[in-house]
């Protein structure tokens, strides 16, 4: 399966890619920033980046507000406990048991790491968890250049290698990250 030439300012071979619904094990093309081709399969180009069988990923688009922990929030709901509505805990109510019961504020959760949390406790396939924080977000802020891997769209990409983590759970580790399709870390 081809979906364009491979004539490109740069090209990735042996990556994972997850594009939309399923993933791919091949190669991709960059050209301006932009997404130009992807492969299945190996790669003839001699200066393709080589990356190992990762997992490449569009990049994150995170939509937040952070608040400090010492700010209270003014509802009614809150008297005293956790309140829901602005996840802060409020002086009376006891500290989180766990990092999952912690809030924003206490605890800053990676979300590449939530997205693979989901495959492993709520039974999502990656691609659908990865939309959880590329594609959707993107599109609720009308970001429609970016958020997936598809040609022509920006080439936001993220090399992700899953390694063993603490009681049998697989940990994202990224290894790489490309905006518009300028390693930057």
């Amino acid at each position: 399966m081809n979906y364009g030439p491979m004539n490109n300012d740069m090209v990735f071979k042996s990556a994972r890619m997850v594009l939309g619904d399923e993933v791919v094990e091949g190669t991709l093309a960059v050209a301006g920033g932009h997404i130009a081709a992807i492969a299945t399969g190996g790669s003839a180009v001699a200066s393709a980046e080589d990356i190992g069988g990762d997992f490449l990923v569009p990049g994150l688009v995170e939509l937040h507000t952070t608040t400090s922990s010492a700010t209270r929030c003014r509802g009614r709901r809150c008297a005293g406990r956790r309140c829901r509505r602005c996840w802060r805990t409020t002086p009376n109510s006891p500290p989180p048991a766990s990092p999952r019961s912690m809030t924003p504020s206490a605890w800053a959760v990676s979300l590449m790491m939530a997205a693979f949390r989901l495959v492993d406790d709520a039974g999502f396939t990656i691609p659908q968890a990865l939309s959880t924080v590329t594609r959707n977000p993107a599109r609720s802020v009308g970001l429609a250049d970016r958020g997936e891997i598809t040609p022509g769209k920006r080439a936001d990409l993220v090399q992700v290698r899953l390694v063993d983590g603490q009681g049998g759970r697989r940990q994202p580790v990224v290894r790489a990250v490309w905006r518009a399709g300028r390693r930057i870390v």
